[in-house]
């Protein structure tokens, strides 16, 4: 994920709060961040469970980053696939990347620079 340059936001919301994601995507890798503010604590638990039902077929290993999260990992013929998914407070984030699929230190870092641009 080093070196790779995000482009424009894209906003958005449905349901419990408001997305923003970040995205580089190339015909071969991709690199993407999503911070979402939703009203409560709650709320934003709800969107971590929510993302993670949606990751079926993903290998899940629980990480403390934040206020709690997991990474998502697949592997594929094709497609090769991480993901990190926390929250901190009312804030629930991602950042992914694919094809290779980031380290879960590269994650890690990645969620820690999110956390450290947090308000």
């Amino acid at each position: 994920m080093e070196g790779v340059a995000l482009g424009p936001g894209t906003l958005g919301g449905a349901g419990i709060g408001r997305i923003c994601v970040y995205g580089n995507v190339s015909a071969k890798s991709s690199a993407t961040v999503g911070i979402g503010q939703t009203p409560s604590v709650a709320d934003a638990q709800a969107a971590l469970a929510d993302e993670k039902h949606d990751l079926s077929g993903f290998v899940i290993t629980q990480v403390t980053v934040g206020d709690g999260g997991y990474i998502a990992r697949k592997s594929e013929a094709t497609l090769d696939i991480a993901g990190l998914y926390a929250t901190d407070g009312a804030t629930f984030f991602f950042v992914t990347g694919t094809n290779p699929a980031p380290s879960d230190g590269a994650l890690k870092v990645a969620a820690l620079l999110v956390l450290g641009s947090l308000p």
